[in-house]
């Protein structure tokens, strides 16, 4: 267990809030069920398949981080409940990237900046922006957009960019693996 991950050193595992036993017991095997589940919208599933599996990302995580983008898409951060302002349990780079609503990356799905706020953060603003442009700028806009938004193949590729030039780790990745 990396006892720097944020959600680890957040209020609400410290306090209790948050079981440590619960991050430490996470399994991939809990998306296996949710894509399994008639309820699932094919959006997620899509997200579940193509990114959450493959790239270990924490059902946890992930639940605060969507339920902190629905709530700031529905007030803006300046109306937020003391519950999101207060606690540290969703990603910093998350809570960064909705510091300024009007700023958010246009073409990136939602639920995926929620599940890797650190990728897009990386990819808009941080060190990838030169490479990213470098590299996407070049190609026809049809092969990496539909529908205004990234294609599946596009974000993948952005995600493995980030892990071999950046060398880190995914912020929501699960506590252990």
């Amino acid at each position: 267990m990396n006892p720097n991950d944020y959600l680890i050193q957040s209020e609400a595992v410290q306090s209790g809030l948050i079981p440590v036993e619960h991050l430490e017991s996470e399994s991939i095997n809990e998306w296996y069920a949710i894509l399994e589940d008639n309820e699932t919208t094919n959006e997620f599933k899509i997200l579940i398949k193509f990114f959450l599996i493959p790239f270990n990302i924490s059902m946890i995580k992930v639940k605060f981080n969507l339920e902190y983008s629905e709530e700031v898409g529905s007030f803006g951060s300046s109306e937020l409940s003391s519950f999101w302002k207060n606690y540290d349990h969703v990603a910093p780079t998350l809570r960064e990237i909705y510091k300024d609503y009007f700023a958010i990356p246009l073409g990136y799905p939602k639920k995926f900046i929620a599940c890797f706020p650190d990728v897009v953060n990386w990819a808009m603003k941080g060190e990838g922006l030169s490479l990213i442009k470098s590299i996407f700028f070049k190609r026809n806009e049809d092969d990496c957009i539909t529908n205004g938004m990234l294609k599946i193949e596009v974000l993948i590729e952005i995600v493995m960019l980030y892990l071999k030039v950046s060398k880190k780790e995914l912020e929501c990745s699960m506590i252990t693996k």
